[in-house]
């Protein structure tokens, strides 16, 4: 009696520590390491996704895409759905549109003290399924998890999906010839999909105006704030950014390694990024205009034009990923600063859109057609129904063969005196060379609300009886 007591206690004993030790082996394994949550879980996980116009020749193997991980990332995790015993059952996994290009050990899934295991049929390089003898001993639930440690996939055709199929059999007969299993699911595990997005900026608009005599911005950036992107001094515009990551669409991964892309440039292998293909088109005639690292445009920097008539500046990809702010300084004390919209076309085939703008702080009325024809007289009128005076002041717009060939007069800017009425003759705003065509288009700025102006056109033909013909102008808020 008392010798069987001491047996059973020692048995029960040896028990109690192969428990504890497993316990001790599951608490470990099963704490959230990185790596094994990057593993596809065939029943929860989403599908991986890789970059189509990141495929290369190195990529393709005998017309397959290679596809590989350095870490689990295509590892392959699924539950037994089946409680397991002493009795032989078996796994077996299949891909859809692939093949497994990985060295399994023999235990083909991870060793784990919960089970033993061992590779039935299948698994080599080239090969679309793999067979699993599997036993417990204690028996384990149907939540058992198992590991196919895999690095590297061949896949058939990137316009389908590779899918994994999981059964478990309860004979090596069954899972050959794949007849009725115990527990069966199956998931989509990667595809490649087309990655690139169309926003890749934010674009913001500064103002100049009459406070500044058009020389200056009028700030946004107030001291002790900080200046951040999109903010202003009197002498600094950050004007826009160009945002790379943001063509990068999802989280999509790179063939070759299953990491996920964060360089735009690998979506372009076929492009030498580090050529002038990219332009910013604008007017770059009135300042200082250049690409910086820093969103306050403090940074370094690369120059991209200065007092330049020219509309249309190039750059490359690679200054674009290490400079991408496009920032303005207005350094002058005599040119003041042209309005205009900024475009960035990267040169890969997705379309243009705004880098950054500045606009007048102020109202306008558009004159298309100006003339100081000697057969005509043309008046403007300008209205101001403000309680004060208003500035006002004109460009001029031309015909080539106009272009330096015409004299801004005095009167082309001044005052518009408080609830007064300002009447201009053509030959007062401007005066045109003989010999070119006599006329040219302008737009009168003004520093009021729009709902203070009012304005008209009058033109009469001297050699004619008829009265002057009055049009009423339209005037907006730039």
């Amino acid at each position: 009696m008392f010798l069987f007591f001491q047996i059973v206690n020692y048995d029960v004993a040896k028990r109690m520590r192969e428990l504890i030790l497993r316990f001790i082996i599951l608490f470990i394994v099963f704490q959230p390491f990185t790596s094994i949550q990057a593993a596809f879980n065939i029943e929860t996980s989403s599908p991986l996704q890789y970059a189509e116009e990141s495929l290369v020749q190195s990529d393709y193997q005998d017309g397959n895409v290679l596809l590989s991980s350095a870490s689990d990332t295509l590892d392959i995790r699924f539950k037994a759905g089946f409680g397991l015993s002493n009795d032989r059952r078996y796994i077996r996994i299949d891909l859809i549109n692939g093949a497994f290009n990985s060295v399994f050990p023999s235990s083909g899934v991870a060793s784990d003290v919960l089970y033993d295991s061992t590779i039935s049929a299948g698994g080599a390089i080239g090969e679309e399924y793999i067979i699993i003898e599997v036993s417990a001993s204690p028996a384990v639930g149907p939540d058992t998890e198992f590991t196919l440690e895999n690095n590297s996939f061949l896949l058939y055709d990137i316009n389908k999906p590779l899918t994994v199929v999981y059964s478990l059999f309860d004979s090596v007969t069954a899972a050959v010839y794949q007849q009725e299993s115990l527990y069966s699911l199956q998931g989509t595990f990667l595809k490649f999909i087309d990655s690139f997005g169309t926003k890749f900026t934010y674009s913001f608009s500064h103002n100049v105006g009459f406070g500044q005599d058009f020389l200056r911005f009028n700030p946004t950036f107030r001291s002790p704030s900080t200046f951040a992107l999109g903010d202003a001094t009197e002498s600094v515009a950050s004007v826009g950014k160009v945002l790379l990551s943001q063509l990068i669409l999802d989280d999509v991964l790179l063939p070759s390694t299953s990491e996920q892309i964060t360089d735009f440039r690998l979506l372009l292998p076929s492009i030498n990024t580090d050529k002038d293909i990219v332009t910013i088109s604008g007017d770059f005639s009135t300042a200082r205009y250049f690409l910086n690292e820093d969103d306050n445009c403090a940074g370094a920097s690369v120059e991209l034009a200065e007092y330049s008539n020219s509309r249309t500046i190039s750059i490359s990809l690679d200054e674009l990923v290490d400079f991408p702010v496009f920032c303005i300084a207005a350094e002058s004390n005599e040119i003041a600063i042209q309005r205009s919209a900024y475009q960035i076309d990267l040169g890969i085939g997705i379309e243009s859109t705004l880098l950054g703008e500045v606009v007048y702080d102020a109202a306008t009325i558009d004159l298309p057609y100006i003339t100081d024809y000697s057969g005509y007289r043309q008046r403007i009128i300008l209205v101001n129904h403000a309680g004060y005076d208003v500035r006002y002041f004109t460009e001029f717009t031309s015909e080539q063969e106009v272009i330096d060939n015409y004299i801004v007069n005095d009167l082309a800017k001044g005052v518009i005196p408080a609830g007064s009425t300002l009447k201009l003759n053509a030959n007062d705003l401007v005066t045109i060379s003989e010999g070119v065509p006599t006329r040219v288009s302008a737009r009168i700025l003004v520093d009021a609300k729009p709902k203070d102006i009012s304005a008209a056109i009058q033109i009469l033909s001297l050699g004619s009886s008829l009265p002057p013909q009055t049009n009423v102008l339209q005037v907006i808020e730039y």
